[in-house]
C-alpha cells in the first residue's frame, strides 16, 4: 500500500519551510505529497476532495503545524466560522509572535476549558474525519498557546511537542490526546560541495565575514504590557510577578511560577481552573525570551562584538557601541541559512525551552556556525560544552564574551568545534531523522 501526505502553505513562513523538508524527505522515500493553500481552501475543497478520492487504495495522513488546517478553518470544516483562534495568541511560530490580547487571572470560568474532539461539537464536521485521515501536528510553542483548537482536532489525531515540559503538559491535563516528543530539526543552506567543487560540507573559516549572527525577531519587552490592557490592576500585577520570578530563576518555566504564585497567594484552583488561566501565561513566556534576547546582544555589541541580526525591531536596543549591530531586518528561512553559512559564530537565545531545542541551534551547525547558546536539559544530553557549542548561564553572561572571544581568537580550536558539532548534527538532527521518527511513532515504519 502506498502513502501520500497532504501538507499546509500559505501560513507562516517559518512553518512553511519545515513542511517542504519533511515532504522533500517523505518524497525520497516515495511519499507522495499534496500541498493545500490554506487562504484558498474553501474556493479549492473540492480539488482536496478529488486527490484524497483519487487516492483511495492509499494510505493519506496530513502532516501540519500548530493546528494549522484542523482549527476549524472555513472549507475545511463544515459548520464552522473558520475562527479558530484562542485568547492571547494563535498561529505563528515561536519565533514569530506577540499576545493578541489579555483576560484576568480568574479561575471563576475554569470549565470552559474543553479538551472535547471535534465529533462531539455536532456541526463541525472535518475533511479528516469524512475520509478517515490520521492528522500529524507538530506544535513548535508551548500547549497553553492552543487550548481552544484541541477542540477541532481529527479523530484520527497525533500531536508532537519540541520540549519535554510540553509534553507533560499535555500528558497530564490532555490525557485523552496522543502525544509524543519530537524536536526540531536543522537544514543545511545549499549543497556546498557541488556550489565549491570541495569536499567541505560547509564554508571555510575565510569565507565567513560575520563574526557573530542572531536570527529571530525582537520585540522591546515593555510593550507587551499593552497586551494587558483588558486586566484589572490586581491581575497585571499577577502576570508581572510572574515575570519577576521567571527572570530571577531563569530554570522556572511559566507554569512552575504560575504554580508558585498561585500558593503565595494562598489561591488553590482545580486543574482546570489551572488550565482556564494557562493562556495568559504567553505574557510571561514571551516577556522572558525577549528580555533575554535582549540582554544577550546588548552584552556583546557592548563589549565590541560585531553581531548581525536578521529580524526585525533591533532598533529597540538600547546599546552604547550602536555602530557594532548590524540590522538586516525580515528575512525568509532560507536567507538566514544562507547568512548562517558565511557566519562564525552563532547566537541562541532558548525560547524559554528547557528540555527541548530551538532549530536555530541545529540549522547553525549543519551550515558550520559554533553555537553559543543557554542551556536546556535536551542540549546538554545530545552536545558537549566547549567541543560541539559552548553554553553560557543568562544570570551572568561572562561565559558568553568568553566563549565568543574564544572561538573568534583560535581558529584550530575553532574548527575542531565545527567538525565534531556538523558530524553529530547531520548524523542525529535533520528533518530526515524526524520524519522517520514521526512516521515510527506514527504507527507507519519506513
Amino acid at each position: 500500500m502506498s502513502v501520500c501526505a497532504i501538507y499546509f502553505n500559505g501560513g507562516v513562513e517559518t512553518l512553511e519551510f519545515f513542511s517542504a523538508k519533511i515532504a522533500e524527505e517523505l518524497e525520497n522515500l516515495g511519499i507522495e505529497p499534496y500541498f493545500v493553500d490554506i487562504n484558498t481552501i474553501s474556493f479549492e475543497r473540492r480539488q482536496l476532495e478529488h486527490f484524497i478520492e483519487s487516492h483511495a487504495s492509499d494510505k493519506i495522513i496530513a502532516i501540519t503545524f500548530n493546528f494549522t488546517g484542523i482549527s476549524g478553518e472555513e472549507g475545511i470544516y463544515a459548520g464552522s466560522s473558520g475562527d479558530g483562534e484562542e485568547g492571547i495568541y494563535a498561529g505563528s511560530s515561536n519565533d514569530d509572535k506577540e499576545p493578541l490580547s489579555g483576560n484576568k487571572a480568574d479561575s471563576s470560568n475554569a470549565d470552559n476549558v474543553s479538551g472535547a474532539n471535534a465529533s462531539d461539537l455536532g456541526n463541525i464536521n472535518s475533511i479528516w474525519d469524512i475520509y478517515g485521515i490520521k492528522v500529524l501536528n507538530i506544535v513548535v510553542d508551548h500547549p497553553f498557546y492552543y487550548h481552544k483548537h484541541l477542540q477541532f482536532r481529527p479523530k484520527d489525531y497525533m500531536q508532537f511537542c519540541i520540549d519535554y515540559d510540553h509534553l507533560d503538559y499535555m500528558r497530564r491535563y490532555f490525557e485523552d490526546v496522543d502525544c509524543e516528543f519530537l524536536p526540531l530539526a536543522g537544514s543545511r543552506a545549499c549543497d556546498f560541495e557541488k556550489v565549491t567543487g570541495q569536499s567541505n560540507p560547509y564554508f571555510d573559516y575565510n569565507h565567513r565575514d560575520k563574526d557573530i549572527i542572531f536570527t529571530g525577531n525582537y520585540t522591546r519587552p515593555d510593550m507587551l504590557d499593552r497586551h494587558l490592557g483588558n486586566m484589572d490592576a490586581e491581575s497585571k500585577d499577577f502576570f508581572k510577578s510572574i515575570v519577576n520570578l521567571m527572570i530571577d530563576d531563569t530554570s522556572l518555566i511559566a507554569t512552575k511560577a504560575l504554580e508558585i504564585r498561585l500558593e503565595q497567594e494562598g489561591m488553590q484552583v482545580s486543574d482546570k481552573g489551572f488550565l482556564n488561566i494557562c493562556p495568559n501565561l504567553s505574557y510571561a513566556d514571551l516577556y522572558v525570551r525577549f528580555y533575554f534576547r535582549g540582554l544577550a546582544i546588548k552584552t556583546l555589541v557592548d563589549n565590541g562584538f560585531k553581531v548581525d541580526t536578521y529580524g526585525a525591531s533591533y532598533n529597540y536596543l538600547n546599546l552604547k557601541k550602536r555602530d557594532k549591530l548590524i540590522e538586516h531586518g525580515n528575512v525568509f528561512s532560507q536567507d538566514c541559512l544562507d547568512a548562517l553559512a558565511k557566519s562564525k559564530l552563532s547566537l541562541n537565545v532558548m525560547p524559554w525551552f528547557k528540555r527541548g531545542a530551538h532549530d536555530r541551534v541545529f540549522n547553525s551547525m549543519l551550515n558550520g556556525a559554533l553555537v553559543l547558546t543557554d542551556p536546556s536539559s535536551y542540549l546538554e544530553e545530545i552536545y558537549e560544552d566547549k567541543k560541539d557549542l559552548a553554553f553560557y548561564d543568562l544570570k551572568s553572561m561572562e561565559d558568553l564574551l568568553v566563549s565568543a572571544d574564544r572561538f573568534l581568537s583560535d581558529r584550530n580550536y575553532f574548527e575542531e568545534v565545527q567538525e565534531r558539532a556538523y558530524r553529530k548534527t547531520l548524523e542525529s538532527h535533520t528533518w530526515k531523522n524526524r520524519a522517520l521518527r514521526m512516521l515510527r511513532l506514527a504507527g507507519l515504519t519506513y
